[in-house]
């Protein structure tokens, strides 16, 4: 009977548990703070790239056209995938190799 070494599945067994759980944690506060912060300062940068466009386009007698934010979701979600799939041999292969010990 032969014995298979299983060493390596339970390592990776191992560090796909210990990934699978660090996705698990709960958005905190400062992240969600941090999120806010950044999405005022997007905002308020694209409505200056917006203004500063439609001086341009004021200048060279285009049309201006102003497009103003309604609402902002305030849902947040975090996601994670991960796929494994191993061949695990029953028995003797034709044409294996075959150490002895």
């Amino acid at each position: 009977m032969q014995r298979h070494d299983w060493t390596w599945f339970k390592g990776l067994f191992a560090a796909a548990t210990v990934l699978a759980l660090g996705a698990c944690t709960p958005l905190s506060s400062e992240s969600i703070l941090w999120n806010r912060t950044h999405l005022n300062a997007a905002i308020q940068q694209t409505d200056a790239q917006q203004l500063l466009l439609n001086i341009v386009r004021q200048r060279y007698n285009d049309p201006v056209l102003f497009v103003d934010i309604g609402s902002i979701s305030s849902s947040m979600s975090r996601s994670a995938s991960l796929n494994l799939s191993a061949f695990l041999p029953t028995g003797p292969a034709r044409n294996s190799f075959t150490t002895a010990i």
